[in-house]
Protein backbone atom coordinates (compact mmCIF):
# COMPACT_ATOMS: atom_id res chain seq x y z
CA UNK A 1 0.00 0.00 0.00
CA UNK A 2 2.46 2.43 0.99
CA UNK A 3 4.19 1.56 -2.37
CA UNK A 4 0.99 2.55 -3.88
CA UNK A 5 0.57 5.46 -2.48
CA UNK A 6 4.20 6.90 -3.42
CA UNK A 7 3.62 6.18 -6.62
CA UNK A 8 0.39 8.21 -6.94
CA UNK A 9 2.10 11.27 -4.98
CA UNK A 10 4.78 11.07 -7.77
CA UNK A 11 3.03 10.93 -10.53
CA UNK A 12 0.02 13.73 -8.99
CA UNK A 13 4.05 16.12 -8.57
CA UNK A 14 4.94 14.96 -12.16
CA UNK A 15 1.58 16.16 -13.86
CA UNK A 16 1.80 19.46 -11.68
CA UNK A 17 5.22 19.96 -13.33
CA UNK A 18 3.81 18.78 -16.88
CA UNK A 19 1.11 21.44 -16.76
CA UNK A 20 2.88 24.43 -15.12
CA UNK A 21 6.24 23.88 -17.55
CA UNK A 22 4.08 23.73 -20.86
CA UNK A 23 3.26 27.29 -20.48
CA UNK A 24 -0.21 26.85 -22.08
CA UNK A 25 -2.47 27.33 -19.06
CA UNK A 26 -0.72 30.07 -17.27
CA UNK A 27 -0.93 32.62 -19.73
CA UNK A 28 -3.74 34.89 -20.39
CA UNK A 29 -3.08 36.37 -23.90
CA UNK A 30 -4.72 40.04 -24.72
CA UNK A 31 -5.03 41.79 -28.31
CA UNK A 32 -6.52 44.74 -29.32
CA UNK A 33 -7.58 45.41 -32.94
CA UNK A 34 -5.80 49.08 -32.75
CA UNK A 35 -3.75 51.16 -30.54
CA UNK A 36 -5.54 54.86 -31.50
CA UNK A 37 -9.12 55.38 -30.96
CA UNK A 38 -10.82 58.71 -30.89
CA UNK A 39 -12.64 59.26 -27.80
CA UNK A 40 -15.87 57.75 -27.10
CA UNK A 41 -15.18 55.00 -30.19
CA UNK A 42 -16.00 51.57 -29.76
CA UNK A 43 -12.98 49.19 -29.98
CA UNK A 44 -12.68 45.44 -29.44
CA UNK A 45 -10.07 43.85 -27.10
CA UNK A 46 -9.93 39.85 -27.34
CA UNK A 47 -8.45 37.96 -24.59
CA UNK A 48 -7.40 34.07 -24.86
CA UNK A 49 -6.34 31.03 -22.63
CA UNK A 50 -5.66 27.76 -23.40
CA UNK A 51 -4.70 24.60 -22.24
CA UNK A 52 -4.52 21.31 -24.60
CA UNK A 53 -3.80 19.08 -22.06
CA UNK A 54 -6.16 19.39 -19.14
CA UNK A 55 -10.35 20.19 -20.06
CA UNK A 56 -11.05 23.15 -17.64
CA UNK A 57 -13.73 25.79 -17.34
CA UNK A 58 -12.66 29.40 -16.55
CA UNK A 59 -14.47 32.18 -15.02
CA UNK A 60 -13.67 35.47 -16.26
CA UNK A 61 -13.62 38.29 -13.65
CA UNK A 62 -13.14 42.13 -15.17
CA UNK A 63 -14.70 43.61 -12.41
CA UNK A 64 -12.03 45.96 -11.97
CA UNK A 65 -13.58 47.83 -15.02
CA UNK A 66 -16.82 48.58 -13.04
CA UNK A 67 -14.24 51.43 -10.86
CA UNK A 68 -13.70 53.14 -13.95
CA UNK A 69 -16.09 56.09 -14.63
CA UNK A 70 -13.84 56.90 -18.03
CA UNK A 71 -14.40 53.22 -19.42
CA UNK A 72 -17.55 52.14 -20.12
CA UNK A 73 -18.25 47.86 -21.79
CA UNK A 74 -20.49 47.84 -24.34
CA UNK A 75 -20.15 44.54 -24.83
CA UNK A 76 -18.83 40.85 -23.54
CA UNK A 77 -19.12 37.62 -25.02
CA UNK A 78 -17.46 34.20 -24.23
CA UNK A 79 -16.44 31.65 -26.42
CA UNK A 80 -14.61 27.93 -26.50
CA UNK A 81 -12.93 27.41 -30.02
CA UNK A 82 -10.16 24.58 -30.02
CA UNK A 83 -9.28 24.06 -26.45
CA UNK A 84 -8.82 27.98 -26.53
CA UNK A 85 -11.58 29.95 -24.17
CA UNK A 86 -11.89 33.31 -25.67
CA UNK A 87 -13.78 36.70 -24.17
CA UNK A 88 -13.71 39.43 -26.74
CA UNK A 89 -15.19 43.06 -25.49
CA UNK A 90 -16.22 46.00 -27.05
CA UNK A 91 -15.01 48.92 -25.19
CA UNK A 92 -15.30 52.92 -25.14
CA UNK A 93 -13.23 55.49 -23.78
CA UNK A 94 -14.30 59.08 -22.57
CA UNK A 95 -11.20 60.36 -21.99
CA UNK A 96 -8.27 61.67 -23.57
CA UNK A 97 -4.59 60.62 -23.68
CA UNK A 98 -2.70 57.30 -22.77
CA UNK A 99 -5.27 55.57 -21.09
CA UNK A 100 -4.58 52.19 -19.23
CA UNK A 101 -7.24 49.55 -19.47
CA UNK A 102 -6.84 47.53 -16.62
CA UNK A 103 -6.10 43.44 -15.92
CA UNK A 104 -8.39 41.01 -15.97
CA UNK A 105 -8.91 38.18 -14.26
CA UNK A 106 -9.05 33.89 -14.83
CA UNK A 107 -10.51 31.78 -12.13
CA UNK A 108 -10.20 27.91 -12.72
CA UNK A 109 -9.43 25.16 -10.89
CA UNK A 110 -6.88 23.95 -13.51
CA UNK A 111 -3.62 23.16 -11.36
CA UNK A 112 -4.39 24.04 -7.74
CA UNK A 113 -8.37 23.47 -6.32
CA UNK A 114 -8.83 27.26 -7.45
CA UNK A 115 -6.21 28.95 -10.22
CA UNK A 116 -6.32 32.73 -10.83
CA UNK A 117 -4.13 33.72 -13.84
CA UNK A 118 -3.52 37.75 -14.99
CA UNK A 119 -3.60 39.62 -18.51
CA UNK A 120 -1.29 42.29 -18.99
CA UNK A 121 -2.31 46.12 -19.14
CA UNK A 122 -2.91 47.78 -22.04
CA UNK A 123 -2.47 50.89 -23.47
CA UNK A 124 -4.58 52.97 -25.67
CA UNK A 125 -4.06 56.30 -27.17
CA UNK A 126 -7.36 58.35 -26.90
CA UNK A 127 -7.59 61.28 -29.26
CA UNK A 128 -9.85 63.80 -29.51
CA UNK A 129 -11.64 65.00 -33.53
CA UNK A 130 -10.00 67.96 -34.53
CA UNK A 131 -14.00 69.29 -35.02
CA UNK A 132 -14.63 68.62 -31.22
CA UNK A 133 -16.47 71.14 -29.39
CA UNK A 134 -17.08 70.06 -25.60
CA UNK A 135 -20.88 71.35 -25.16
CA UNK A 136 -21.53 73.57 -22.10
CA UNK A 137 -25.19 74.02 -21.15
CA UNK A 138 -25.89 77.67 -20.86
CA UNK A 139 -25.78 79.31 -17.23
CA UNK A 140 -29.21 80.42 -17.70
CA UNK A 141 -30.51 77.20 -18.43
CA UNK A 142 -29.13 75.34 -15.31
CA UNK A 143 -30.34 78.59 -12.96
CA UNK A 144 -33.94 77.89 -14.89
CA UNK A 145 -34.26 74.40 -14.17
CA UNK A 146 -36.80 73.35 -11.34
CA UNK A 147 -35.47 71.98 -8.48
CA UNK A 148 -36.51 69.19 -6.02
CA UNK A 149 -38.62 69.42 -2.73
CA UNK A 150 -35.78 69.55 -0.56
CA UNK A 151 -33.43 72.29 -2.48
CA UNK A 152 -37.14 74.09 -2.30
CA UNK A 153 -37.07 74.02 1.33
CA UNK A 154 -33.60 75.42 1.69
CA UNK A 155 -34.38 78.11 -0.51
CA UNK A 156 -37.64 78.92 1.34
CA UNK A 157 -35.40 78.82 4.74
CA UNK A 158 -32.76 80.99 3.34
CA UNK A 159 -35.09 83.68 2.41
CA UNK A 160 -37.67 83.82 5.70
CA UNK A 161 -34.43 84.51 7.32
CA UNK A 162 -33.34 87.11 5.85
CA UNK A 163 -36.54 88.09 5.57
CA UNK A 164 -37.15 88.17 9.53
CA UNK A 165 -33.25 89.35 10.08
CA UNK A 166 -34.70 92.42 7.78
CA UNK A 167 -37.60 93.23 9.78
CA UNK A 168 -35.77 93.17 13.04
CA UNK A 169 -33.40 95.84 11.53
CA UNK A 170 -36.21 98.33 10.21
CA UNK A 171 -38.02 98.32 13.93
CA UNK A 172 -34.87 99.00 15.78
CA UNK A 173 -34.44 101.50 13.40
CA UNK A 174 -38.05 103.05 13.40
CA UNK A 175 -37.94 102.50 17.52
CA UNK A 176 -34.80 104.24 17.44
CA UNK A 177 -35.69 107.10 15.47
CA UNK A 178 -38.89 107.18 17.50
CA UNK A 179 -36.90 107.82 20.63
CA UNK A 180 -34.71 109.84 19.17
CA UNK A 181 -37.93 112.19 17.76
CA UNK A 182 -39.30 111.83 21.20
CA UNK A 183 -36.03 113.69 22.59
CA UNK A 184 -35.62 116.21 20.20
CA UNK A 185 -39.15 117.42 21.19
CA UNK A 186 -38.60 117.04 24.77
CA UNK A 187 -35.89 119.24 24.00
CA UNK A 188 -37.40 121.86 22.32
CA UNK A 189 -40.13 121.92 25.27
CA UNK A 190 -38.89 124.76 27.58
CA UNK A 191 -38.51 123.14 31.32
CA UNK A 192 -40.75 125.91 32.45
CA UNK A 193 -43.76 124.98 30.07
CA UNK A 194 -42.93 121.73 30.79
CA UNK A 195 -43.29 121.60 34.71
CA UNK A 196 -46.38 124.19 34.52
CA UNK A 197 -48.01 121.51 32.47
CA UNK A 198 -47.08 118.40 34.43
CA UNK A 199 -48.23 120.62 38.30
CA UNK A 200 -51.57 121.67 36.39
CA UNK A 201 -52.18 117.52 35.18
CA UNK A 202 -51.70 116.77 38.90
CA UNK A 203 -53.80 119.56 39.92
CA UNK A 204 -56.46 117.71 38.01
CA UNK A 205 -56.09 114.40 38.80
CA UNK A 206 -57.60 114.89 42.70
CA UNK A 207 -55.10 112.77 44.25
CA UNK A 208 -55.31 114.68 47.72
CA UNK A 209 -59.06 113.96 47.41
CA UNK A 210 -58.83 110.73 46.93
CA UNK A 211 -56.30 109.99 49.99
CA UNK A 212 -53.24 109.32 48.00
CA UNK A 213 -51.15 111.13 49.81
CA UNK A 214 -47.83 109.76 48.96
CA UNK A 215 -48.84 109.17 45.48
CA UNK A 216 -49.72 112.74 44.93
CA UNK A 217 -46.16 114.20 46.80
CA UNK A 218 -43.96 111.22 44.96
CA UNK A 219 -45.18 112.77 41.64
CA UNK A 220 -44.79 116.09 43.19
CA UNK A 221 -41.45 115.59 44.21
CA UNK A 222 -40.27 113.90 40.07
CA UNK A 223 -41.83 116.88 38.78
CA UNK A 224 -39.79 119.59 40.89
CA UNK A 225 -36.52 117.72 40.25
CA UNK A 226 -36.79 117.00 36.81
CA UNK A 227 -37.75 120.67 36.48
CA UNK A 228 -34.59 121.02 37.81
CA UNK A 229 -32.81 118.40 36.02
CA UNK A 230 -33.83 119.89 32.56
CA UNK A 231 -33.51 123.62 33.25
CA UNK A 232 -29.62 122.96 34.48
CA UNK A 233 -28.85 119.76 32.51
CA UNK A 234 -27.86 117.41 35.42
CA UNK A 235 -28.78 114.21 36.84
CA UNK A 236 -30.93 115.85 39.81
CA UNK A 237 -33.65 112.48 39.73
CA UNK A 238 -30.12 110.59 40.60
CA UNK A 239 -29.05 112.75 43.65
CA UNK A 240 -29.66 113.17 47.24
CA UNK A 241 -30.41 116.69 48.66
CA UNK A 242 -27.23 117.18 49.75
CA UNK A 243 -25.71 116.13 46.90
CA UNK A 244 -27.77 118.44 44.46
CA UNK A 245 -27.45 121.55 46.81
CA UNK A 246 -23.40 121.25 45.86
CA UNK A 247 -23.94 120.57 42.53
CA UNK A 248 -26.23 123.46 41.82
CA UNK A 249 -23.20 125.59 43.69
CA UNK A 250 -20.91 124.30 41.41
CA UNK A 251 -22.43 125.56 38.24
CA UNK A 252 -22.82 129.32 39.93
CA UNK A 253 -26.51 129.32 40.78
CA UNK A 254 -27.92 131.82 43.73
CA UNK A 255 -27.51 130.38 47.27
CA UNK A 256 -30.63 131.80 48.20
CA UNK A 257 -32.28 129.56 45.47
CA UNK A 258 -30.63 126.50 46.30
CA UNK A 259 -31.98 126.55 49.58
CA UNK A 260 -35.23 127.48 49.08
CA UNK A 261 -35.45 124.52 46.21
CA UNK A 262 -33.60 122.12 48.78
CA UNK A 263 -35.92 123.09 51.60
CA UNK A 264 -39.05 122.66 49.64
CA UNK A 265 -37.59 118.65 48.24
CA UNK A 266 -37.13 118.00 51.76
CA UNK A 267 -40.73 119.38 53.06
CA UNK A 268 -42.15 117.37 49.80
CA UNK A 269 -39.86 114.23 51.20
CA UNK A 270 -40.66 114.96 54.79
CA UNK A 271 -44.49 114.43 54.55
CA UNK A 272 -44.08 110.84 52.82
CA UNK A 273 -42.71 109.80 56.36
CA UNK A 274 -44.39 112.23 58.45
CA UNK A 275 -46.37 109.77 61.33
CA UNK A 276 -48.99 112.40 61.68
CA UNK A 277 -51.39 113.54 58.10
CA UNK A 278 -50.97 117.17 57.31
CA UNK A 279 -54.44 119.46 56.31
CA UNK A 280 -55.42 120.14 52.80
CA UNK A 281 -54.71 123.19 53.01
CA UNK A 282 -51.17 122.09 53.58
CA UNK A 283 -50.61 119.94 50.37
CA UNK A 284 -52.38 122.94 48.56
CA UNK A 285 -49.61 125.63 50.10
CA UNK A 286 -46.73 123.08 49.09
CA UNK A 287 -48.46 122.99 45.29
CA UNK A 288 -48.38 126.52 44.98
CA UNK A 289 -44.94 127.12 46.06
CA UNK A 290 -43.58 124.67 43.71
CA UNK A 291 -45.54 126.21 41.17
CA UNK A 292 -44.45 130.08 42.22
CA UNK A 293 -40.68 128.95 41.94
CA UNK A 294 -41.12 127.67 38.38
CA UNK A 295 -43.53 131.03 37.55
CA UNK A 296 -40.64 132.90 38.61
CA UNK A 297 -37.88 131.81 36.42
CA UNK A 298 -39.85 131.71 33.75
CA UNK A 299 -40.78 135.08 33.79
CA UNK A 300 -36.65 135.64 34.68
CA UNK A 301 -36.17 133.86 31.29
CA UNK A 302 -38.64 135.87 29.44
CA UNK A 303 -37.27 139.35 30.67
CA UNK A 304 -33.33 137.84 30.16
CA UNK A 305 -34.99 136.87 26.37
CA UNK A 306 -36.35 140.97 26.00
CA UNK A 307 -32.99 142.80 27.08
CA UNK A 308 -31.27 140.82 24.36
Amino acid sequence: MRVISLLVVLLSWSWMLLVQQSGLAADVLSKLDTREVLIGQPFEVKYSISNQLVKFSPYWDYSSFDDRVDLVVIESNEEEVEGAFLLRMNLVLFDTGSIVIPQIKVISNLINELDTFYSRELEVAVFAPDDFVAELLPIRDILGEPVGKSRNWYWITVVLILLTLALLILFFFHKRKNRLAMEQRIKEVNPNEEALSALHTLGEEGLIEKGEINHYHSELNYIFRRWIERRFEIDALGMTGQELSVHLRSIGVEDEKIRDWTDMLRTIDGIKYARGKPSGDFHENVFVEVKEMVERELERDRQSKEKE
